[in-house]
């Protein structure tokens, strides 16, 4: 036994320490972070066995990764690196399926990284089956114990999930005109747990949105637990006209851009968050949460409020998938990943 075979396993298991984590975290920046940190300690791994397509590949998707991390053009840049991965198979000198596998998994694996945290789950247990067979020719055995973990760690993901489709109905939306501390410290930490930092507010400011008009919130419950919530807020015509002239995203709000809701004023309402934890969202839920939607504004319009437009700026496919479904249209895009949807009543 060498002391590169040794360093090789070391090397691999702390890859698939960071890797694995990966996984498990909810904010997309996060994820691609901890990717970045696993794709160093492969390369190094891979170097010390002489897994030349694996060395490469790894190297080259730790690279892709940072520009991840950096960018918001994601789609664009996956695209990119389709024949990259073509030329590293012709580069490796190696043939057949050891070129074939680790490619076509990298480029798997990459797909679901460019989505969603659950089709990002559903192609990591495919990507990493296919590592094993790779990591195991090359005596790469750490790292094929750490995929085989990775694929057990994923299916509990998506058994969870299942889980929690079968409790489906023991989720429910509450419209809860006064929230307690506690409910609003819970819906900071759900959005330190879902959104990226330019997205989030601190609490102060939460709580300070809040007072302005109380009858801003749906809570999405999982028995006592908070899974979820909706946020609206009812913001100025000026606060709307800005959002509908101008390229950035507009969600600074200051304490005199929230109105509380007048049947005697047009009211322009931005529907500034809908969030739910990844195990929860399945159809049957994501359901519940559009007729909610649904519910809010047209119990406001029946009892005479005057809503004229609704606007989102959605940061996720969750979001975006929601408001479509809603009859939402696209304004334009801010950045790849937010853009802006408004709808008229």
């Amino acid at each position: 036994m060498t002391w590169q075979f040794v360093l090789s396993q070391i090397t691999a298991l702390i890859a698939w320490i960071f890797f694995m984590l990966s996984y498990h975290a909810k904010r997309e920046n996060k994820i691609i972070l901890l990717q970045i940190i696993s794709g160093l300690f492969y390369s190094i791994s891979y170097l010390l066995a002489g897994a030349t397509t694996g060395l490469l590949i790894s190297l080259f998707e730790t690279i892709v990764e940072f520009f991840y991390y950096k960018s918001d053009k994601d789609k664009y840049i996956y695209i990119f690196t389709i024949p990259i991965y073509i030329a590293i198979g012709f580069l490796s000198g190696e043939s057949g399926f050891l070129v074939i596998i680790p490619i076509a998994a990298s480029l798997i694996d990459g797909y679901g990284l460019i989505r969603n945290n659950k089709i990002m789950v559903a192609c990591g247990i495919i990507s990493n089956l296919m590592w094993i067979i790779y990591d195991v020719y090359y005596l790469e055995y750490i790292t094929a114990l750490g995929d085989l973990f990775l694929v057990i760690s994923n299916l509990s993901i998506v058994f969870h999930g299942i889980i929690k489709y079968i409790n489906r109905k023991k989720v429910k939306i509450y419209n809860i005109n006064e929230l307690s501390d506690k409910d609003l410290e819970d819906v900071k930490k759900l959005d330190d747990e879902c959104y990226d930092s330019i997205y989030r507010w601190p609490l102060s400011k939460l709580t300070e949105l809040y007072l302005r008009e109380k009858d801003s919130y749906l809570l999405i419950k999982y028995k006592d637990e908070l899974v979820g919530y909706i946020n609206f807020l009812n913001v100025t015509e000026d606060i709307y006209n800005k959002a509908m002239e101008t390229s950035e995203l507009i969600d600074s709000f200051e304490e005199k851009d929230i109105l509380p809701y007048h049947k005697r004023e047009r009211l322009f309402i931005n529907l500034n968050s809908i969030v739910l934890r990844r195990e929860y969202n399945n159809i049957k839920i994501k359901t519940k949460i559009i007729n909610s939607i649904k519910k809010y504004i047209n119990k406001k319009r029946r009892n005479k409020y005057n809503i004229k437009h609704v606007f989102i700026y959605t940061v996720n496919e969750f979001e975006e998938s929601i408001v479509k479904e809603l009859g939402f249209n696209q304004v334009k895009k801010i950045t790849e990943e937010c853009i802006l949807y408004s709808k008229d009543y």
